[in-house]
């Protein structure tokens, strides 16, 4: 919606604010200004002469020498146009102005004649497409007054991006109406009174509407005796500047009357007419109708017509016929101000293809109420450049009256909602500078104006507060509250803490393509549970992804091929598989995989590859930042892995996923020559799991007792295990345990291995005593050697 900026001065005549401020306070409010310029070039030294006199050039035929009355003074120019006359007021660009083709102006000799500045065409000051003839302007332009200021060319234009909702700012008049609400003046309408001619319009013109429905409301009026001329070149440049075309005043007006209220209006050439009335009524399913531009349209009844009791005349509130458009030799016309159903306007637009200015409003809801209002200043405006008598009163025929809503609304929750403290008073100033009547003291009972169709409910109303009062108004609050906070779905809040967590471990986010290809992913097994499509893009994108840690190993693949050597990736994301012979499953899940060395090469420190503990200590601190309980890790022997390197995840005896060290076959699939490390875990199952509160305790006032034992037990028995079975020990005052040694060698016997652990003891009640500690120490040995065979290592 583009709208000028000298047009809003004409209907606030003290705004108080410039162009780019009255961007910024729409776009504030709600109505963002998308971009602002100058409507046209500027033209500085061009001005309105008079030519008082012309003689032809002496050495050239086609060459005329003009003398050119500017007001103070008078000067001479040579002029090779074809249409320059004697008596005509022109644009001179005087010596030292600048065109907007980069030409500029100086005193010169044309064929031995001095030529002081140079009458201009359009397209010469930019203004136009015409180049073949100069620019004449109308009589009534003052000379030596500046072309700018006689043409009003000195606007801006702001190109503002208007939501469905808000139907009321198509138009300069609705748009101005915002501005006064928002403190930028007072808002006067424009001029709407013209005298009429004794004869009724209802003796001229009957109105019948048979379908009320598609059209609620349709006004008829009858002026006599135009002339159909071109519009004053200040009119034509500013509807141009605003994106339409000029075509001849009359038509020019009803296009002027549309941006400057936003209702659409359509002038008939009423001695077309084969009856005296008009009747709205419903196409005939395949009836044919020629539209103003040349194109024979085939009708369903979903399109409503304006006809003259037997020919179609209008596709209402879409667009005009031919038979019936003004034209040269129009004489008397018929100007109709109707109010069409949305709904049946947008249909009958979508069905047809065909898309207007009309259509684009009429679809978004206009105001029933304005239709008389748009309708004498389109009157008005007619008196004025085409003349003719315009008939006593206008035929209103409004079957059904619509009406509008009342709304109620608490002053208290208009400040519950938005947060801050607002007075009942500052609630009543704004909705009623908006146009809205306000009844009542702590409850309103707030009468919607017939312009705002958007508005609904109290919550639409309190909104309407908020923007007027503007947003930059509204203090941030750090975290959101109160009763309209809607809390994050747990697989949103998990998700983002897993992102949140694994970033800050140094991981990059990936987000892969689900199809792949069957032949590489053969080697995780399982190929009769891939999901098949049935329409694949190519034969290497057919199935989908049964798991993760494929895609995973694919930008692992990527980037080494890359030279980035130092990899740690995750992904949270859906595979898929089957469950039946036609049945299919979807599951979210994590994968991480990680590459290279722990450190980035520096002369300091020495390169380490990563290994299966670097992606264990950084899965258990993944799980002990999200509080998930009961953590333990089972040898796993699937050939993903490599062997004695594989692992399932478990929390609470359920299986979570899986993590180790990729085996070879399954690197050389992805063409990987380096060592990768990953882990995949159910997403949803790790949801059910992972506690939505955490509970804190306070720190601990006694000092802790710290033990350590090492133990030789047989090598196939799991660290874990042994930790495990401590923590079901229960014993007093157990605070921490942690494995901190492991050795295989000479000190121990053939297929045995050496623990060492860490053990914690703390009260919080009290200092623990020694004797505490030893009993304690001592049931935990007893256990040890019970359960597990195990040896205390001296």
């Amino acid at each position: 919606m583009k709208i000028s900026y000298n047009w809003l001065k004409e209907l606030i005549p003290d705004l108080l604010w410039n162009p780019e401020e009255v961007a910024e306070k729409l776009t504030m409010s709600g109505t963002e200004a998308e971009s602002l310029h100058p409507a046209w070039p500027e033209l500085e030294g061009v001005v309105v002469g008079h030519v008082e006199k012309i003689d032809l050039h002496p050495e050239a035929k086609n060459l005329k020498i003009c003398q050119v009355n500017i007001g103070q003074k008078k000067l001479q120019t040579v002029c090779g146009a074809p249409n320059v006359e004697r008596g005509q007021r022109v644009a001179l660009a005087l010596p030292g102005a600048k065109l907007p083709d980069g030409l500029e102006m100086k005193e010169a000799e044309t064929k031995g004649i001095k030529s002081t500045g140079m009458i201009c065409s359009e397209k010469e000051l930019g203004i136009g497409e015409v180049a073949d003839a100069i620019l004449v302007l109308d009589e009534t332009v003052s000379t030596g007054t500046s072309l700018a200021e006689a043409l009003r060319l000195k606007d801006w234009i702001l190109e503002l991006e208007v939501t469905p909702n808000r139907p009321d700012c198509l138009s300069h008049l609705g748009i101005a109406r915002e501005l006064c609400a928002l403190g930028g003046g007072t808002l006067k309408l424009p001029e709407t009174h013209f005298p009429e001619v004794g004869t009724e319009t209802a003796s001229e013109v009957e109105v019948q509407i048979k379908d009320p429905v598609g059209c609620p409301r349709y006004t008829a009026r009858i002026i006599k005796g135009v002339e159909i001329k071109p519009s004053p070149k200040w009119m034509a440049l500013r509807l141009e500047s605003l994106g339409i075309r000029a075509i001849s005043n009359i038509v020019d007006i009803t296009n002027w009357v549309l941006l400057e209220t936003g209702h659409p209006l359509h002038a008939f050439d009423y001695d077309n007419f084969s009856q005296r009335r008009v009747l709205i009524r419903k196409a005939k399913p395949g009836e044919r109708f020629l539209t103003l531009d040349g194109v024979g349209r085939t009708l369903s009844s979903n399109s409503l017509l304006i006809t003259d009791g037997e020919t179609a005349v209008a596709i209402a509130g879409i667009m005009g016929g031919e038979k019936s458009e003004v034209s040269g030799s129009t004489q008397n016309i018929l100007l109709e101000s109707a109010y069409f159903d949305p709904a049946t306007t947008r249909r009958a637009s979508k069905e047809l293809g065909l898309v207007s200015e009309s259509s684009y409003r009429f679809e978004r809801g206009t105001d029933p109420e304005n239709v008389v209002f748009a309708s004498k200043r389109a009157t008005r405006l007619i008196q004025e450049l085409a003349g003719g008598e315009v008939l006593k009163g206008l035929v209103d025929c409004y079957p059904n009256k619509v009406t509008f809503p009342r709304v109620k609304l608490r002053s208290r929750r208009v400040s519950t909602v938005i947060g801050i403290e607002i007075p009942k008073e500052q609630s009543r100033d704004i909705l009623t500078g908006l146009g809205f009547r306000v009844e009542g003291d702590e409850t309103f009972e707030v009468s919607v104006p017939s312009y705002r169709p958007d508005i609904t409910r109290e919550v639409d109303l309190i909104e309407e507060i908020a923007r007027i009062l503007n947003y930059d108004n509204i203090p941030a609050l750090e975290r959101p509250g109160g009763e309209l906070v809607t809390p994050l779905p747990k697989e949103q809040e998990l998700t983002r803490a897993i992102t949140g967590i694994l970033c800050g471990r140094g991981f990059f986010e990936t987000v892969t393509y689900i199809f792949k290809e069957p032949g590489k992913y053969g080697v995780f097994g399982g190929d009769d549970g891939f999901v098949q499509l049935l329409n694949p893009i190519s034969e290497e994108l057919s199935i989908l992804r049964p798991n993760l840690t494929g895609s995973l190993l694919e930008t692992v693949n990527y980037n080494l091929n890359r030279y980035e050597k130092n990899i740690r990736i995750f992904e949270i994301g859906k595979v898929y598989f089957k469950t039946g012979e036609k049945e299919f499953s979807e599951r979210w899940h994590l994968a991480a995989a990680i590459s290279g060395h722990r450190e980035r090469r520096h002369w300091s420190l020495s390169s380490t590859p990563v290994d299966l503990f670097d992606l264990k200590g950084e899965l258990e601190g993944l799980l002990e930042r999200l509080n998930l309980p009961d953590v333990s890790f089972r040898p796993k022997g699937e050939a993903i892995f490599e062997a004695a390197k594989g692992f399932d995840l478990f929390s609470e005896d359920q299986c979570l996923g899986e993590f180790g060290k990729i085996a070879e076959e399954v690197l050389e699939a992805f063409d990987i020559k380096e060592a990768v490390f990953s882990f995949e875990i159910d997403f949803e199952r790790l949801l059910k799991l992972v506690p939505r509160e955490r509970r804190y305790q306070s720190l601990p006032k006694f000092p802790p007792v710290d033990r350590d034992i090492a133990i030789v037990v047989d090598h196939r028995i799991l660290a874990g295990e042994i930790e495990k079975s401590i923590r079901e020990l229960d014993l007093d005052s157990l605070e921490e345990i942690s494995l901190f040694d492991q050795y295989v060698g000479k000190q121990v016997p053939p297929g045995k291995k050496s623990l060492a652990f860490s053990i914690r003891y703390r009260s919080p009640e009290r200092t623990l005593t020694e004797k505490e500690v030893e009993s304690s120490q001592k049931r935990l040995v007893q256990h040890l050697k019970a359960k597990f065979g195990a040896q205390l290592r001296s």
